[in-house]
């Protein structure tokens, strides 16, 4: 097995790094595709939290989250990537 074979069954999700982002966002169809994505070990302790965060995106165009969850980063769940969710397909933004 050659190492890019790894990653044939994996679902891909758009990122863009957004350095003028103050948060990491997405829509929330990129982000249940993400924690599809995920081992199943993972996938348990994503967690969903409450938000409220207001965007404005560069068209003026103004959205608030639904939600965010928090996704493990690391085997141990010390580390967590925090995303606010949107309504919709919006790729996921990385601050």
């Amino acid at each position: 097995m050659e190492d890019t074979d790894f990653f044939d069954d994996i679902p891909t999700t758009q990122m863009v790094s957004d350095t003028g982002a103050t948060k990491c966002v997405a829509g929330l169809e990129p982000v249940l595709a993400l924690i599809r994505a995920l081992l199943a070990t993972i996938q348990e302790r994503v967690k969903k939290v409450k938000s409220q965060v207001t965007f404005r995106f560069g068209n003026m165009l103004t959205l608030t989250a639904q939600f965010a969850v928090m996704t493990p980063i690391d085997q141990d769940g010390t580390y967590y990537l925090r995303i606010e969710v949107l309504e919709g397909k919006t790729q996921l933004l990385f601050k």
